[in-house]
């Protein structure tokens, strides 16, 4: 709340003054700054507000992350320092905060350009003494396709027979079921109306806390706050900013004091709802926990094609739609006894006014950062053998080399009536991907709510 009025504050100062009676640079805070920059610029060139905005978030988005990678350095240094009732020296506060967001700017940098995402593979250092990349993306498309992609998500639910094996792997490893993290999400809210109160208390508090929330036993309530407690004694000053086990959305429960833990409401609240969608993902640290939870993640995947191919049967009368189809003993041999060999599992084959599709279902979770945005689109890019690429291109050469017999597991009365042709590949996602911004890619990506219209347009 202090800071967004500090930052409201500002900018109305400058609004009222004018840049020429108030200083930019006199501003302590760099996303304030930041922001009246930015006014100044839009009302220099007349820059659109929604490219204002973007700028905006992007330092905001950058500043958490590295507020977050501070706080993770200070809670391993501060055991190390006596306990000082001494005031705060504002001085050395600002310099702490500017020292953790170059150490987070440079790993940053270091990620974007090491693995080439979106921008090429080096690093320069302007006359102003600045580190960055050269990038080679249209921001403005780049983040309206996030947003876009977020927003049109298709929204289906975990099913009751995959929450229920959910439920057992939970129940076994951390005490508590599967639903009941967005439970606990929503209860600490609301238990706690003002999200910006601070749950300062010991950890047999916190454990009583949530024996009451949730009525569990103390056993498993002591499991569950396992989860959140933030306990390592060591850290890795070089290691990527993506994967980070103790990062502060996934454990926010910091120990102050002897037993003392300190968290913000409204972090316990979102640490336990990113639990939840990291069990769905299967996005959490490697574990038995982790190995356990996959055999279950992979039935939401199957999901995933089953809502595409419906998607499709109920765009497009008369299309023959069939989908998770196995790579032996499914399509028989017209001619001869036996079936059709493929080099690997089809997600969708698709006939449609005459044309064939093959697609490839890619439910990947949701990416939040550089690295793992970079990681994903390398995989869409490589042709060498083994990448998503060069698989789905044999698929489409079995494809081929067996049409006649393809055509009549379609059901095609007469396949010689078909003219033989390449089958489109395509990918389709339902998170956003770099990828889906890249044209000269062999077989597009495409994003769940814009499959319809992609293959309206490829059949006209």
């Amino acid at each position: 709340m202090q800071y967004n009025m500090h930052i409201t504050m500002s900018a109305v100062g400058w609004l009222n003054h004018g840049e020429g009676l108030f200083n930019i640079e006199d501003i302590a805070d760099e996303f304030s700054r930041m922001v009246v920059r930015s006014l100044s610029l839009q009302k220099m060139i007349g820059v659109k507000f929604n490219s204002i905005y973007k700028e905006w978030e992007n330092v905001l988005a950058f500043d958490k992350q590295a507020f977050q990678y501070g706080i993770e350095i200070i809670n391993y240094y501060s055991k190390k320092v006596p306990d000082s009732n001494a005031p705060i020296n504002p001085i050395k506060f600002g310099q702490l905060i500017a020292t953790i967001r170059a150490i987070f700017h440079i790993l940053h940098m270091r990620d974007i350009a090491c693995d080439g995402i979106l921008s090429d593979k080096k690093l320069f250092i302007d006359a102003d003494g600045f580190l960055g990349v050269n990038h080679k993306i249209d921001h403005d498309s780049f983040s309206n396709s996030y947003v876009e992609t977020l927003v049109n998500r298709r929204t289906s639910a975990v099913v009751d027979s995959i929450a229920v094996q959910f439920n057992k792997v939970c129940q076994t490893y951390v005490g508590v079921e599967f639903d009941d993290f967005p439970k606990l999400a929503d209860l600490v809210i609301k238990s706690y109306t003002n999200s910006n109160e601070f749950l300062i208390g010991s950890i047999s508090f916190f454990k009583m806390l949530i024996v009451d929330l949730l009525s569990i036993s103390d056993e498993n309530a002591e499991r569950l706050l396992s989860v959140f407690l933030n306990e390592h004694d060591k850290i890795d000053f070089a290691i990527s900013t993506a994967d980070r086990e103790y990062r502060l959305l996934r454990k926010c429960l910091i120990l102050i004091r002897d037993d003392i833990i300190a968290c913000p409401v409204s972090l316990f609240s979102y640490s336990s709802m990113a639990f939840y969608l990291d069990i769905i993902d299967n996005s959490l640290p490697d574990s038995p926990f982790k190995r356990d939870l996959f055999k279950i993640t992979s039935q939401i995947h199957e999901q995933f094609e089953t809502d595409i191919a419906q998607l499709l049967r109920e765009t497009f009368e008369g299309a023959v739609i069939k989908n998770n189809i196995k790579k032996e003993n499914e399509i028989p041999l017209l001619i001869g006894k036996g079936y059709v060999v493929l080099s690997g599992q089809i997600d969708v084959l698709a006939f449609i006014h005459g044309k064939l599709f093959v697609v490839e279902c890619k439910d990947n979770p949701f990416k939040y950062n550089a690295k793992a945005v970079g990681n994903e689109l390398n995989k869409f890019r490589k042709v060498s053998k083994g990448s998503y690429q060069y698989k789905l291109k044999n698929k489409i050469q079995d494809i081929i080399d067996n049409w006649e017999s393809v055509m009549n597991y379609l059901g095609v009365t007469d396949p010689n009536t078909v003219a033989k042709h390449e089958p489109q590949g395509l990918f389709v996602i339902d998170s956003f991907s770099a990828a889906q911004l890249e044209s000269d890619l062999p077989y597009p990506v495409i994003t769940f709510a814009d499959l319809s219209r992609f293959i309206q347009e490829s059949i006209n």
